[in-house]
């Protein structure tokens, strides 16, 4: 085995695997994030300033009301996005509360139908919601047009990663693409 080049996957990869790979003087190089306090070599991509970007975009749009919504941070990506999300609001001045920031569960199509709820219920303001990854996007704009409400009309609607099934959401999804072939190329080059 010349290597390894793993998508990192935390409920897999951080129950010793790194240990395991690396007594077996094994090269591993982690894809997407990589373990805290690592010294695995790992290939990511500017999710601060990806994530920073869409809120650039949905500012420039007028947008002034803008919802986080974002799984469990248990991966590097995820709270770099995160920290993109924060600075985008304080660089472009816009306002921000604690409802403006959601953390959904494993059960995204549940969660979706809440979120949806309380836009349809008016208890939420916001005209612009950027998922921390495609797929929950797509749970948000199924649970959304369930309800009768319209994309982009009603509410704006930002994934990340531009995986296979953005392109073929009932609504053409916006997201910030990753380049996934270079990021696997960038790893085989390291191994």
């Amino acid at each position: 085995c010349s290597g390894l080049i793993v998508w990192y996957d935390p409920a897999f990869c951080d129950n010793g695997f790194s240990a395991k790979v690396s007594s077996e003087e094994i090269p591993l190089v982690f894809v997407d994030a990589c373990p805290a306090n690592s010294n695995v070599d790992s290939v990511t991509t500017d999710n601060i300033g990806g994530c920073h970007q869409i809120v650039d975009y949905l500012a420039k749009l007028g947008h002034q009301r803008i919802c986080y919504v974002r799984t469990p941070a248990d991966r590097t990506s995820l709270r770099d996005r995160h920290t993109g999300f924060l600075r985008g609001i304080v660089d472009n001045g816009l306002p921000m509360s604690d409802t403006d920031i959601i953390t959904i569960g494993r059960d995204l199509a549940v969660e979706a139908e809440n979120l949806a709820k309380k836009f349809v219920d008016g208890k939420v303001d916001w005209t612009a919601i950027i998922a921390s990854q495609d797929q929950v996007a797509i749970e948000i704009e199924r649970a959304f047009l369930a309800y009768g409400l319209k994309i982009p009309e009603d509410v704006s609607l930002v994934g990340y990663d531009d995986i296979d099934k953005a392109a073929s959401a009932t609504v053409p999804l916006t997201t910030v693409k990753q380049d996934f072939y270079k990021m696997g190329k960038v790893a085989a080059h390291i191994i």
